[in-house]
């Protein structure tokens, strides 16, 4: 009861895993076009774990990597009925894939 409260559990799923890889080894500076399945799997992985925030809670954002965000949300907020007893959060991956002209930018307000 007043133990040390248990560690935030964090998961992604494979489609964003195979998403996110397949945007890394589009990159022009990739010097091999496809990392193998589990190196690229690992590499991905520590880079979520080193960019994920100390405290990440649900609605955080952060930058994974070159036009990758991680967005942080609950597990059950796509899947609603889907029992999340475990409160386990879901890192759900954005990916920007198109190259931004700073000579083609629109002002907004």
């Amino acid at each position: 009861m007043f133990g040390k409260k248990p560690s935030q559990k964090y998961v992604i799923s494979s489609a964003d895993v195979e998403a996110a890889l397949a945007h890394i080894n589009s990159m022009p500076q990739m010097a091999r076009k496809v990392m193998p399945g589990k190196w690229g799997f690992k590499i991905l992985e520590d880079m979520l774990l080193a960019s994920l925030p100390a405290k990440a809670k649900s609605g955080d954002c952060f930058c994974l990597g070159p036009g990758l965000w991680g967005h942080i949300r609950p597990l059950e907020g796509d899947f609603q009925n889907h029992p999340n007893s475990e409160h386990r959060l879901q890192v759900v991956v954005s990916i920007r894939s198109v190259l931004t002209s700073l000579d083609n930018l629109i002002v907004l307000n």
